[in-house]
């Protein structure tokens, strides 16, 4: 995660040296406080991945949800910052089909922080395994709601993999954003 905390330092001090507020965001307040925000909510949010890093999920129950749940939010939020970026500086929508751990982190956090009760538009619930929280990753039990059996489907999570991949991917992102700061 340093080397994006070190992409957006230096898409700020890009952004700060061409004083493009001056030369393009003075009449568009709307996309500089995006830009600002964004760039600002890239840095929090790296820290937060630091503080995984350093010290992973914990070692109680609590801490564990605790930061677990912290981390896939932290990168849902940071993800949308970036795409925030690229709509500013590369001037389209950014397409993450190409980008596979950027979407299951981003689906990882839906399933588990934002709708385990009723994921799918209630055709799902999912339940968090709390024997297999690890610094590595855990298990999820997905209940198919639609199957006359209800029936459960186990998915290994290997966060750690994901997370890994999330930040090559992040950077390539965030690459391609500096390349367009003008």
């Amino acid at each position: 995660m340093n080397t994006v905390y070190n992409t957006i330092l230096k898409i700020r001090d890009k952004v700060n040296k061409l004083n493009l507020y001056k030369k393009r965001f003075k009449n568009s307040s709307k996309d500089w406080n995006i830009l600002c925000s964004a760039m600002d909510t890239v840095e929090d949010t790296c820290e937060a991945c630091l503080e995984f890093e350093k010290k992973g999920l914990g070692k109680n129950n609590g801490e564990k949800y605790l930061r677990l749940y912290g981390l896939l939010q932290a990168i849902y939020v940071q993800q949308d910052s970036i795409e925030g970026l690229y709509r500013i500086f590369v001037k389209k929508q950014l397409d993450v089909r190409n980008y596979q751990n950027w979407r299951i982190i981003r689906n990882l956090r839906n399933m588990t922080v934002g709708h385990p009760v009723c994921y799918d538009y209630g055709k799902e619930s999912i339940f968090l395994s709390r024997v297999t929280i690890s610094n590595k990753g855990f298990q999820l039990l997905v209940n198919k709601n639609t199957s006359p059996t209800n029936s459960t489907d186990f998915i290994n999570v290997n966060l750690l993999g994901y997370y890994k991949n999330y930040i090559k991917e992040a950077i390539n992102i965030l690459n391609d954003i500096l390349i367009r700061v003008n």
